[in-house]
């Protein structure tokens, strides 16, 4: 006998799986990470006669220094601001867009006018400072400002390796002068210093238990400074075609 084909059932089956495929969707939606893309950044006061006044709601300081930089004998100050909670921040590395899950960083910098004691925002960057979560072996990668002799230092302090970015303020701007990058290898030493004024760099390798190292010297050329306001992301800018800042 040939079972009869019931029209109705078919339509109320059809109408669950549909039902079921929109739930699922729905759910999915859900749980999709939005990547950070609601998030956004503060907007920091111009100007203020305390420091405190430069943070704003549910973000704290991260790390700080003061000392000249402007070259006017008055103690200006920078320091790397982090929100209180983790996001999901798309990032760049090594040219592709990623997604990292920590607390967003600023860097912001601050020249005082020796006249009003106030203190005059002069650069905010949002991007540059390294998360959590971009440290390599170690999440962590520990960034600090450093100011000395008129020079602005940002150091990220790995689990083997030390980088630290130099940028004085000339002619209107802060722009890179000077990097250098020392690190450990099993027993060998590996140092890189790259000056952004002689436009040569230093590369030095050794073993731990030697006085010697091995030095080689090269030239190199880049069409202009870099201007800090203009780093949005470590490694952003391609120095020689085997090393990126």
């Amino acid at each position: 006998m040939t079972p009869k084909f019931h029209y109705n059932s078919a339509l109320k089956y059809l109408d669950c799986i549909i039902m079921r495929l929109f739930t699922i969707i729905a759910i999915l939606l859900i749980r999709t990470p939005s990547f950070g893309q609601s998030f956004s950044f503060p907007v920091i006061s111009d100007s203020s006669k305390t420091m405190k006044s430069f943070i704003p709601r549910n973000w704290f300081i991260k790390s700080n220094a003061t000392g000249d930089l402007n070259g006017d004998g008055i103690a200006d100050l920078a320091m790397i601001i982090e929100y209180k909670d983790t996001i999901e921040e798309i990032r760049q590395k090594n040219q592709d867009s990623f997604v990292n899950k920590g607390s967003p960083r600023i860097l912001l910098v601050l020249f005082k006018n020796k006249f009003s004691g106030f203190y005059h925002l002069i650069l905010q960057n949002n991007t540059f400072i390294l998360r959590y979560g971009e440290g390599g072996m170690d999440p962590e990668p520990d960034g600090e400002v450093l100011i000395s002799k008129r020079v602005l230092s940002i150091r990220y302090s790995f689990l083997r390796d030390t980088d630290i970015y130099k940028f004085r303020y000339q002619n209107g701007d802060f722009y890179l002068i000077g990097f250098s990058s020392f690190g450990v290898s099993g027993s060998t030493l590996d140092g890189l210093e790259i000056n952004f004024i002689t436009m040569k760099i230093k590369k030095s390798t050794g073993d731990i238990s030697s006085d010697h190292d091995k030095i080689t010297w090269q030239r190199f050329s880049y069409p202009h400074l870099i201007k800090l306001k203009d780093y949005a992301f470590r490694d952003s800018f391609e120095i020689t075609p085997d090393i990126s800042l």
